[in-house]
């Protein structure tokens, strides 16, 4: 009977916590979006706010420049984030609103910016990369 309470409560947390993220996900793309443009998204086109979102959380990559390719290193842009996207002086992944950034998707190649003051860097995926996994996952 414990067991059956843990798994219960195991499952809630799963739950909420997954809901939680995809509330976060909307709210940086009405951030981005602005209110008009993000619920004529929602209203008319549903499935490329759910491709936005996707692309909210998989869209980039945070590594530090030690475990980096030299070649994304030797490549990157200087890019630099908000305060916000700082806490307790490390990043907080959860934070960046990557349509807020000054960054650019590339179409077959993944994009490295080297984080300002920091020894990561981030890492966009490529268009291609992204419309592939996105066309992948269960809708």
């Amino acid at each position: 009977m414990k067991c059956g309470r843990y798994l219960l409560i195991f499952i809630l947390i799963g739950i909420f916590s997954k809901t939680y993220a995809q509330n976060q996900d909307l709210k940086k793309l009405q951030q981005a979006f602005g209110n008009e443009r993000f619920n004529y998204l929602q209203s008319h086109h549903p499935d490329s706010l759910e491709y936005y979102k996707f692309v909210c959380e998989n869209g980039f990559r945070i590594t530090d420049k030690k475990y980096a390719k030299p070649e994304e290193i030797s490549k990157a842009s200087l890019i630099s984030l908000p305060e916000s996207c700082f806490k307790s002086g490390k990043i907080d992944i959860s934070s960046i609103n990557i349509f807020l950034l000054p960054v650019e998707f590339l179409p077959n190649e993944n994009h490295s910016y080297s984080i300002e003051g920091t020894d990561y860097l981030l890492i966009l995926h490529s268009k291609d990369y992204l419309q592939r996994k996105f066309s992948s996952k269960p809708h």
